[in-house]
This record gives C-alpha cells, structure tokens and sequence, in this order.
C-alpha cells in the first residue's frame, strides 16, 4: 500500500507544488510521526506517517477530487477523514500498524494544507482543477470544483 499511495499522491502533490514541498512534507511527516508513534509503540519505522501528510495537504487543496478509497472513488477528503477514523479507533486496538504515526502525519498534512491555501488566498469563488495531464490548475468556474 505505501508504495502505490506515494505514488499516486506523491506525484500529484511533487508535479502541481513542486519538488521542494512534496520532500519536506514527506521528510517532516515521517520525523514527526515517527516522534510521535516512539511515545505509543517500542519498535516502528516506516514512510507511511509521511505519506499521510502529503494525503492531507492533497486534502486540504483538492477535497472533491476523487481517490480509491475502501473499495470505491471517493472524494479525497471524505477519505481522509475515512482514514483518521480508521486511526483513531485502531489507536486504541493492540496492533502492528502503527496508527498514531498515520494520525500525526495526517493532522502535520492538513495543517500545511491549510497555510498554503492561506498563502495563496484562495476564494470560495476560485477553484482548483485537474487536467487531462493530472495536473491542477487555478481557475475560476462557476460550480466551484473544490
């Protein structure tokens, strides 16, 4: 799964932000879930804390694109919110997924989501669109595709 999920998030993220982002946000995610997951867990290492930070700033800049997800397209925020309450309830369920980790990456995800929309001062009426090359362009459209 992480490596069908980093590339099909990863390169999404790498190809519409650029390079710089998609490696910090990766890097950052894995450190931080990792801390995180050393409070909860005695042995873990892994990418996927990172690759639920890059889901959740994708979340954050792109909601209503559609992803797999539990057996079906699914807009890519509905799925992460999906996966946090996958998290949430298997953080409390003795497991070798190391849960917390995926929450802490998830949550660093959503938090640069956010400032990057704030950064670039999106309006409600400006929307972020996909192309036929997979890549996401700012325009303005009347059904507000975000």
């Amino acid at each position: 799964f992480n490596l069908f999920a980093l590339g099909l998030f990863g390169l999404i993220l790498e190809r519409n932000l650029g390079a710089k982002l998609f490696l910090s946000t990766f890097f950052l995610g894995v450190i931080l879930g990792g801390l995180a997951g050393s409070l909860a867990y005695s042995e873990q290492i892994g990418a996927s804390a990172g690759i639920f930070a890059i889901i959740g700033v994708l979340a954050i800049l792109y909601p209503k694109v559609l992803v797999p997800a539990f057996g079906m397209p699914l807009p890519l925020i509905v799925a992460a919110f999906g996966w946090i309450g996958i998290s949430l309830v298997g953080s409390f369920v003795p497991s070798d997924t190391a849960h917390l980790a995926h929450l802490t990456g998830l949550l660093l995800g959503l938090i640069i989501g956010v400032g990057i929309r704030i950064r670039s001062s999106l309006s409600p009426q400006r929307s972020l669109q996909v192309d036929t090359h997979m890549k996401y362009q700012e325009g303005y459209q009347s059904g507000d595709n975000r």
